[in-house]
């Protein structure tokens, strides 16, 4: 109960700005469905966290700091935390609620095509050689590399991370930046960032913003602006805690 009490905490404040960036948490039709959770132990064998049919899986045992921190390490994975497990799978969600019937072909352009080569290709060959090499030049991470899904759904997750810290941020009177304007959010979080990172280094903690946003990220972070229709206002989900 300790640990799904801690994977709870962690949907609830994803979910609250996830919503007010205009983002659906239902399927257009029969063929779209509804966004759902399901939390396993490993009681019954080892869960893998991840998403299908609009299902998001979660082990419990990423909910054990220990546990995660060794998992982290082991894959060189910086923001692997409970609230970015939830923004990753949020992306491949939404890459099939929002990108696959409606702008695939651009999609395509920017992250790859899906098609080729197979996502179990791509990861066999993952783990077995590791990031694609210069990584960094094209894509926010290197699992990112891994699959054009897995590209999309790091950068939303990186696109998740920057209007959550823009919005709590601006609730203190730190910056302020138009949501509805893609350059400005960019501009702002590039301040908040390096005084961030500045002050998690004089603490001897890891980046806040570890990533470094190349040209391609930008472009690839600007599709995922773009995809929802902005309804309200994103203000911290600071009661969430």
């Amino acid at each position: 109960m300790t640990l799904w009490r801690k994977l709870e905490a962690a949907k609830h404040r994803v979910l609250w700005v996830v919503e007010r960036l205009g983002f659906p948490v239902s399927g257009n039709n029969a063929l779209q469905p509804n966004l759902t959770f399901e939390f396993k132990s490993d009681e019954n064998g080892k869960v893998s966290t991840g998403h299908a049919d609009g299902c998001i899986t979660i082990s419990l045992r990423e909910a054990d700091s220990v546990e995660r921190e060794k998992t982290r390490v082991e894959f060189q994975e910086p923001k692997r935390t409970l609230v970015g497990h939830f923004r990753h799978e949020l992306g491949h969600y939404y890459w099939d609620l929002l990108v696959r019937d409606f702008r695939v072909e651009e999609s395509r352009h920017l992250f790859g095509d899906e098609r080729n080569p197979t996502y179990a290709d791509s990861q066999k060959r993952y783990y077995q050689q590791g990031p694609a090499k210069n990584w960094q030049q094209s894509y926010v991470s290197g699992y990112a590399s891994m699959h054009p899904w897995e590209d999309f759904a790091e950068t939303f997750q990186a696109y998740l991370d920057m209007a959550t810290i823009l919005s709590t941020t601006e609730h203190f009177g730190l910056v302020t930046t138009s949501y509805e304007n893609f350059d400005s959010m960019l501009a702002a979080y590039s301040r908040v960032g390096i005084i961030a990172n500045e002050l998690n280094r004089d603490m001897g903690l890891l980046d806040l913003v570890p990533q470094i946003f190349n040209d391609s990220v930008v472009e690839k972070l600007r599709f995922i602006h773009q995809l929802p229709v902005k309804t309200e206002k994103v203000t911290p989900a600071l009661t969430q805690n």
